[in-house]
């Protein structure tokens, strides 16, 4: 007699809230195309969730014990990243902060101040930028930003990077690391010269 699996697939939304509608063919080009979350196994009729920011694989930006546990995998993502907008894992600029230091040493502070904001190939196309003397136009970074920035710190994203940052934030409010996020952390861009403060200290 065959033997029963105790496992299960577990494939997380990535809408607001986990609620993003999702069909046969939307699951079909998520597939197709690289995009979306990572399927996940679980042991059937688990009720442990699989948080947003695990699946996301922001918990380990600033907790290395995450990172180690996400490395005991054979197929970890390592430092890639979950991208809001592009709905895909990448690498950033600034891999981790297991210090709790900031991008720029300094510290972290207010609404996402002093977290990664930029892909690792944005930090290498900005600097090269920068080192030829040339003007950086938002406008002519790619299809991922517009006129002020990238895409992802669209106000849309906001409940996005409450969540992926939950762990980090209330580490340092000194509140309980699984405690609900942030609800008055405003990590999306309110101004267009954010960008240009988040270059000074990231780049």
């Amino acid at each position: 007699m065959p033997r029963k699996r105790n496992l299960q697939f577990v494939w997380p939304k990535d809408g607001p809230k986990g609620r993003g509608h999702r069909g046969f063919w939307g699951r079909l080009d998520n597939i197709i195309t690289g995009k979306g979350p990572d399927v996940f196994l679980q042991h059937k009729g688990s009720k442990q969730p699989i948080t947003r920011d695990e699946w996301q694989n922001w918990d380990s930006y600033a907790f290395r014990s995450a990172h180690d546990a996400e490395e005991l995998n054979p197929v970890s993502r390592g430092f890639e990243r979950y991208d809001p907008y592009t709905r895909k894992y990448v690498e950033w600029a600034t891999p981790h902060d297991w210090c709790g230091v900031g991008v720029d040493g300094w510290g972290v502070g207010p609404n996402n101040a002093g977290r990664t904001r930029f892909t690792r190939e944005e930090k290498i196309k900005l600097n090269k930028i920068r080192q030829r003397g040339g003007k950086i136009l938002p406008s002519e970074m790619g299809s991922d930003w517009n006129n002020e920035g990238p895409k992802r710190f669209r106000p849309e994203y906001n409940d996005f990077w409450r969540n992926a940052h939950r762990q980090c934030e209330n580490d340092h409010l000194g509140l309980p690391l699984l405690h609900d996020p942030n609800p008055l952390m405003q990590a999306y861009q309110r101004d267009w010269w954010d960008l240009q403060n988040w270059m000074r200290r990231e780049l």
